[in-house]
Protein backbone atom coordinates (compact mmCIF):
# COMPACT_ATOMS: atom_id res chain seq x y z
CA UNK A 1 0.00 0.00 0.00
CA UNK A 2 2.89 2.29 1.21
CA UNK A 3 4.56 1.82 -2.29
CA UNK A 4 1.63 2.09 -4.37
CA UNK A 5 1.11 6.07 -2.54
CA UNK A 6 4.22 6.94 -3.05
CA UNK A 7 7.44 4.32 -3.60
CA UNK A 8 9.66 5.25 -1.78
CA UNK A 9 7.65 4.29 1.37
CA UNK A 10 7.27 1.05 -0.08
CA UNK A 11 11.03 0.64 0.35
CA UNK A 12 11.22 2.01 4.05
CA UNK A 13 8.18 -0.08 5.07
CA UNK A 14 10.40 -3.24 3.42
CA UNK A 15 13.47 -2.54 5.14
CA UNK A 16 11.91 -2.42 8.80
CA UNK A 17 9.54 -5.45 8.13
CA UNK A 18 12.55 -7.49 7.04
CA UNK A 19 14.46 -6.06 10.34
CA UNK A 20 11.08 -7.16 12.36
CA UNK A 21 10.71 -10.57 11.01
CA UNK A 22 14.71 -11.13 11.00
CA UNK A 23 14.69 -10.92 14.93
CA UNK A 24 11.53 -12.29 15.44
CA UNK A 25 13.10 -15.67 13.87
CA UNK A 26 16.54 -14.82 15.72
CA UNK A 27 14.44 -15.21 18.74
CA UNK A 28 12.57 -18.32 17.99
CA UNK A 29 15.73 -20.35 16.69
CA UNK A 30 17.31 -18.79 20.47
CA UNK A 31 14.25 -19.94 22.14
CA UNK A 32 14.31 -23.42 20.40
CA UNK A 33 17.63 -24.07 21.30
CA UNK A 34 17.46 -23.82 24.66
CA UNK A 35 17.10 -26.56 27.29
CA UNK A 36 14.05 -27.65 28.15
CA UNK A 37 12.44 -25.44 25.92
CA UNK A 38 9.05 -27.08 25.50
CA UNK A 39 6.76 -28.87 27.52
CA UNK A 40 4.52 -31.10 25.82
CA UNK A 41 0.57 -31.74 26.78
CA UNK A 42 -0.31 -33.67 24.16
CA UNK A 43 -3.61 -33.01 22.83
CA UNK A 44 -6.09 -30.14 23.79
CA UNK A 45 -9.44 -29.90 23.06
CA UNK A 46 -12.26 -27.26 21.05
CA UNK A 47 -12.90 -25.63 23.91
CA UNK A 48 -9.23 -25.29 25.09
CA UNK A 49 -8.22 -24.31 21.52
CA UNK A 50 -10.89 -21.70 21.96
CA UNK A 51 -10.09 -20.25 24.91
CA UNK A 52 -6.54 -19.83 24.07
CA UNK A 53 -7.37 -18.02 20.79
CA UNK A 54 -10.06 -16.00 22.71
CA UNK A 55 -7.31 -14.62 25.07
CA UNK A 56 -4.91 -14.07 22.27
CA UNK A 57 -7.64 -11.60 20.06
CA UNK A 58 -8.19 -9.85 23.45
CA UNK A 59 -4.24 -9.50 24.46
CA UNK A 60 -4.37 -7.67 21.10
CA UNK A 61 -7.95 -5.62 20.90
CA UNK A 62 -8.75 -4.89 24.72
CA UNK A 63 -6.18 -2.12 26.35
CA UNK A 64 -6.42 -4.56 29.55
CA UNK A 65 -5.76 -7.08 28.63
CA UNK A 66 -2.78 -5.94 26.96
CA UNK A 67 -1.57 -4.51 29.82
CA UNK A 68 -1.75 -7.49 31.56
CA UNK A 69 -0.49 -10.23 29.47
CA UNK A 70 0.85 -12.41 32.21
CA UNK A 71 -2.26 -12.45 33.54
CA UNK A 72 -4.00 -13.91 29.76
CA UNK A 73 -0.61 -16.22 29.74
CA UNK A 74 -1.62 -17.55 33.73
CA UNK A 75 -5.24 -18.49 32.26
CA UNK A 76 -3.87 -20.15 29.09
CA UNK A 77 -1.44 -22.50 31.58
CA UNK A 78 -4.46 -23.18 33.48
CA UNK A 79 -7.06 -24.03 30.70
CA UNK A 80 -4.87 -26.08 29.23
CA UNK A 81 -2.53 -27.82 31.67
CA UNK A 82 -4.95 -28.53 34.53
CA UNK A 83 -8.06 -30.73 32.89
CA UNK A 84 -4.46 -33.00 31.37
CA UNK A 85 -3.40 -33.42 34.09
CA UNK A 86 -6.30 -34.62 35.76
CA UNK A 87 -7.01 -36.63 32.67
CA UNK A 88 -3.68 -38.49 33.08
CA UNK A 89 -3.93 -38.89 37.14
CA UNK A 90 -6.86 -41.24 36.17
CA UNK A 91 -5.34 -43.22 32.89
CA UNK A 92 -4.35 -46.34 32.12
CA UNK A 93 -3.47 -47.85 29.13
CA UNK A 94 -1.10 -49.72 27.55
CA UNK A 95 0.17 -49.02 23.90
CA UNK A 96 2.34 -51.56 21.90
CA UNK A 97 3.98 -49.93 19.16
CA UNK A 98 4.28 -51.13 15.55
CA UNK A 99 7.94 -53.01 15.45
CA UNK A 100 9.12 -55.80 13.39
CA UNK A 101 12.40 -56.52 15.25
CA UNK A 102 11.16 -56.51 19.06
CA UNK A 103 7.97 -55.66 21.30
CA UNK A 104 7.82 -52.53 21.95
CA UNK A 105 5.73 -51.35 24.53
CA UNK A 106 4.29 -47.93 26.79
CA UNK A 107 2.51 -48.34 29.95
CA UNK A 108 0.99 -45.12 31.16
CA UNK A 109 -0.32 -45.82 34.54
CA UNK A 110 -1.78 -42.47 36.64
CA UNK A 111 1.10 -40.44 35.45
CA UNK A 112 3.76 -43.30 35.74
CA UNK A 113 5.25 -44.23 32.23
CA UNK A 114 7.55 -46.94 31.32
CA UNK A 115 9.15 -47.89 28.05
CA UNK A 116 9.38 -51.92 27.59
CA UNK A 117 12.41 -52.09 24.35
CA UNK A 118 13.45 -49.41 21.95
CA UNK A 119 13.85 -51.18 19.05
CA UNK A 120 16.75 -50.46 16.24
CA UNK A 121 18.73 -47.25 15.57
CA UNK A 122 15.63 -44.67 13.63
CA UNK A 123 12.97 -46.23 15.98
CA UNK A 124 13.48 -44.22 18.70
CA UNK A 125 13.16 -40.65 16.28
CA UNK A 126 10.84 -41.49 14.30
CA UNK A 127 8.26 -43.72 16.41
CA UNK A 128 8.61 -43.36 20.39
CA UNK A 129 9.15 -40.26 20.87
CA UNK A 130 6.79 -38.43 18.62
CA UNK A 131 4.25 -40.93 19.88
CA UNK A 132 5.56 -40.33 23.72
CA UNK A 133 5.47 -36.35 22.93
CA UNK A 134 1.65 -36.93 21.18
CA UNK A 135 0.53 -38.39 24.51
CA UNK A 136 1.79 -35.23 26.26
CA UNK A 137 4.48 -37.49 28.16
CA UNK A 138 7.59 -35.44 28.94
CA UNK A 139 9.55 -37.56 30.88
CA UNK A 140 9.59 -41.21 31.36
CA UNK A 141 9.74 -43.16 34.86
CA UNK A 142 11.18 -46.86 34.06
CA UNK A 143 12.41 -48.18 30.77
CA UNK A 144 13.60 -51.90 30.36
CA UNK A 145 15.41 -52.97 27.82
CA UNK A 146 15.61 -57.20 26.75
CA UNK A 147 17.40 -56.77 23.75
CA UNK A 148 15.16 -59.18 21.96
CA UNK A 149 16.78 -59.68 18.97
CA UNK A 150 20.73 -60.12 20.35
CA UNK A 151 21.37 -56.48 18.61
CA UNK A 152 24.68 -53.87 19.48
CA UNK A 153 22.41 -51.46 18.28
CA UNK A 154 19.03 -49.49 19.62
CA UNK A 155 17.46 -46.81 20.03
CA UNK A 156 17.47 -45.48 23.44
CA UNK A 157 19.91 -42.64 23.27
CA UNK A 158 18.08 -40.98 20.99
CA UNK A 159 14.74 -41.31 23.20
CA UNK A 160 16.98 -40.08 25.90
CA UNK A 161 17.43 -37.21 23.43
CA UNK A 162 13.99 -35.99 23.75
CA UNK A 163 12.95 -37.59 27.08
CA UNK A 164 14.55 -37.70 30.32
CA UNK A 165 14.61 -41.64 32.12
CA UNK A 166 14.93 -42.12 35.42
CA UNK A 167 15.15 -45.42 36.50
CA UNK A 168 17.10 -47.89 33.41
CA UNK A 169 16.59 -51.58 33.70
CA UNK A 170 18.70 -53.54 31.30
CA UNK A 171 18.67 -57.25 30.95
CA UNK A 172 21.94 -59.52 30.64
CA UNK A 173 23.78 -57.01 28.89
CA UNK A 174 26.52 -58.46 26.90
CA UNK A 175 30.28 -57.70 25.52
CA UNK A 176 28.63 -56.65 22.26
CA UNK A 177 26.47 -53.97 24.26
CA UNK A 178 29.33 -52.70 26.29
CA UNK A 179 29.60 -49.06 24.08
CA UNK A 180 26.44 -48.75 24.42
CA UNK A 181 25.59 -49.36 27.69
CA UNK A 182 28.57 -47.13 28.68
CA UNK A 183 27.00 -44.46 26.92
CA UNK A 184 23.34 -44.67 27.90
CA UNK A 185 24.64 -44.78 31.57
CA UNK A 186 26.78 -41.56 30.75
CA UNK A 187 23.18 -39.87 29.38
CA UNK A 188 21.25 -40.86 32.20
CA UNK A 189 23.63 -39.46 34.85
CA UNK A 190 23.29 -36.13 33.32
CA UNK A 191 19.63 -36.06 34.28
CA UNK A 192 20.36 -37.97 37.52
CA UNK A 193 18.96 -41.00 36.74
CA UNK A 194 19.72 -44.71 37.60
CA UNK A 195 21.01 -47.28 35.73
CA UNK A 196 20.49 -51.05 36.92
CA UNK A 197 21.75 -53.81 35.12
CA UNK A 198 19.62 -57.01 35.77
CA UNK A 199 20.38 -61.05 35.29
CA UNK A 200 18.26 -63.86 33.70
CA UNK A 201 15.34 -64.05 35.94
CA UNK A 202 15.53 -60.88 38.15
CA UNK A 203 12.47 -59.43 38.10
CA UNK A 204 11.33 -55.46 37.99
CA UNK A 205 8.50 -54.88 40.25
CA UNK A 206 6.18 -51.11 40.38
CA UNK A 207 2.72 -50.44 41.51
CA UNK A 208 1.67 -51.39 37.61
CA UNK A 209 3.19 -54.74 36.52
CA UNK A 210 5.83 -56.99 37.73
CA UNK A 211 7.70 -57.59 34.82
CA UNK A 212 10.46 -60.76 34.52
CA UNK A 213 13.10 -62.60 31.93
CA UNK A 214 12.83 -66.02 32.03
CA UNK A 215 14.16 -67.20 28.84
CA UNK A 216 17.22 -65.52 27.18
CA UNK A 217 17.94 -67.81 24.25
CA UNK A 218 14.73 -67.44 22.56
CA UNK A 219 13.96 -65.11 23.98
CA UNK A 220 10.77 -65.29 26.65
CA UNK A 221 9.71 -61.94 28.51
CA UNK A 222 6.40 -62.06 30.94
CA UNK A 223 4.74 -59.43 32.40
CA UNK A 224 1.92 -59.48 35.19
CA UNK A 225 -0.06 -56.57 34.78
CA UNK A 226 -3.41 -55.77 36.70
CA UNK A 227 -4.17 -59.54 36.87
CA UNK A 228 -3.36 -60.09 33.33
CA UNK A 229 -0.17 -62.47 31.85
CA UNK A 230 1.53 -60.77 29.36
CA UNK A 231 3.73 -63.42 27.74
CA UNK A 232 6.26 -61.80 24.56
CA UNK A 233 8.26 -64.98 23.22
CA UNK A 234 11.13 -63.68 20.59
CA UNK A 235 12.22 -66.21 17.74
CA UNK A 236 16.18 -66.25 17.76
CA UNK A 237 16.31 -69.58 18.84
CA UNK A 238 13.57 -71.46 16.59
CA UNK A 239 14.52 -75.69 17.86
CA UNK A 240 14.48 -74.25 21.33
CA UNK A 241 11.21 -72.97 21.29
CA UNK A 242 9.65 -75.89 19.49
CA UNK A 243 10.39 -77.97 22.26
CA UNK A 244 9.44 -75.95 24.78
CA UNK A 245 6.02 -75.57 22.87
CA UNK A 246 5.97 -79.96 22.47
CA UNK A 247 6.77 -80.06 26.14
CA UNK A 248 3.86 -77.70 26.74
CA UNK A 249 6.25 -76.20 29.59
CA UNK A 250 5.52 -72.17 28.59
CA UNK A 251 2.99 -70.42 30.86
CA UNK A 252 -0.87 -69.62 29.59
CA UNK A 253 -1.04 -66.16 29.29
CA UNK A 254 -4.06 -63.90 28.67
CA UNK A 255 -1.76 -61.66 26.13
CA UNK A 256 0.75 -63.08 23.71
CA UNK A 257 3.10 -61.35 21.45
CA UNK A 258 5.03 -63.34 19.10
CA UNK A 259 6.54 -61.90 15.64
CA UNK A 260 7.93 -65.88 14.50
CA UNK A 261 6.51 -68.51 12.29
CA UNK A 262 5.18 -70.67 15.32
CA UNK A 263 2.59 -68.52 15.74
CA UNK A 264 -0.27 -70.85 15.22
CA UNK A 265 1.30 -73.58 17.79
CA UNK A 266 1.53 -71.22 20.43
CA UNK A 267 -1.73 -70.37 19.82
CA UNK A 268 -2.79 -73.87 19.93
CA UNK A 269 -1.17 -74.54 22.74
CA UNK A 270 -1.35 -71.22 24.73
CA UNK A 271 -4.68 -70.67 23.90
CA UNK A 272 -4.42 -66.98 25.10
CA UNK A 273 -7.66 -64.18 24.84
CA UNK A 274 -5.58 -61.91 22.59
CA UNK A 275 -2.72 -62.09 20.66
CA UNK A 276 -0.02 -59.51 18.75
CA UNK A 277 1.98 -60.24 16.37
CA UNK A 278 4.16 -57.87 13.23
CA UNK A 279 2.45 -59.27 9.28
CA UNK A 280 0.16 -61.38 8.49
CA UNK A 281 2.54 -63.23 5.50
CA UNK A 282 1.49 -66.53 7.58
CA UNK A 283 1.33 -69.57 5.44
CA UNK A 284 -2.43 -69.83 3.83
CA UNK A 285 -2.83 -72.94 5.82
CA UNK A 286 -2.27 -71.04 9.18
CA UNK A 287 -3.91 -67.84 8.58
CA UNK A 288 -6.90 -70.11 7.83
CA UNK A 289 -6.55 -72.33 10.95
CA UNK A 290 -5.91 -69.16 12.96
CA UNK A 291 -8.98 -67.48 11.88
CA UNK A 292 -11.19 -70.12 13.17
CA UNK A 293 -9.60 -69.91 16.60
CA UNK A 294 -10.94 -67.82 19.46
CA UNK A 295 -8.36 -66.02 20.04
CA UNK A 296 -8.33 -62.19 18.68
CA UNK A 297 -5.33 -61.63 16.86
CA UNK A 298 -3.70 -58.18 16.02
CA UNK A 299 -1.29 -57.44 13.30
CA UNK A 300 0.66 -54.19 13.75
CA UNK A 301 1.90 -53.96 10.61
CA UNK A 302 -1.67 -53.91 9.09
CA UNK A 303 -3.38 -52.38 12.04
CA UNK A 304 -0.66 -50.43 13.33
CA UNK A 305 0.02 -49.46 17.17
CA UNK A 306 -2.40 -51.15 19.48
CA UNK A 307 -4.24 -49.95 22.52
CA UNK A 308 -5.19 -52.22 26.04
CA UNK A 309 -7.39 -49.99 28.63
CA UNK A 310 -8.27 -50.74 31.83
CA UNK A 311 -11.48 -52.85 30.19
CA UNK A 312 -9.51 -56.03 29.28
CA UNK A 313 -9.93 -54.76 25.75
CA UNK A 314 -7.48 -54.20 22.86
CA UNK A 315 -7.73 -52.37 19.84
CA UNK A 316 -6.20 -50.56 16.79
CA UNK A 317 -4.80 -47.04 17.56
CA UNK A 318 -4.05 -44.85 14.63
CA UNK A 319 -1.92 -42.37 15.71
CA UNK A 320 -2.92 -38.88 14.94
CA UNK A 321 -0.14 -35.98 14.97
CA UNK A 322 -2.90 -32.98 14.87
CA UNK A 323 -3.80 -31.09 18.15
CA UNK A 324 -0.83 -31.55 19.44
CA UNK A 325 0.51 -29.17 21.69
CA UNK A 326 3.24 -27.75 23.55
CA UNK A 327 4.12 -25.38 25.66
CA UNK A 328 7.27 -22.81 25.03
Amino acid sequence: IFAFIFPPFGSAGAVVLNCLTSWLIYLVELVGNLPENYLSVGKITIWQLLIVYTLILMVWWLRWWGKHLWFAGLLVLISVTIPIGHSKNDLFRITVLAAEEEPIMVIQDQGNVTVFNSGNCGKGKLTIAPFLQQQGINKIDWAISSNFQYSDTNAWLEIMEKLPIKVFFDYSPTPETALISKAIHQELQKHKGIYQPLSLGQTVSTDSYIAQLVNKEIPILQMKIRGQLWLFIGNRNQSELEKLIKLEKLPRPQVLWHAGQSLKKLLETLKPNLAITVNANLRNEDSLAISKMKTQVFFTEQDGAVQWTADGKLEAFIQNTESRTSIF
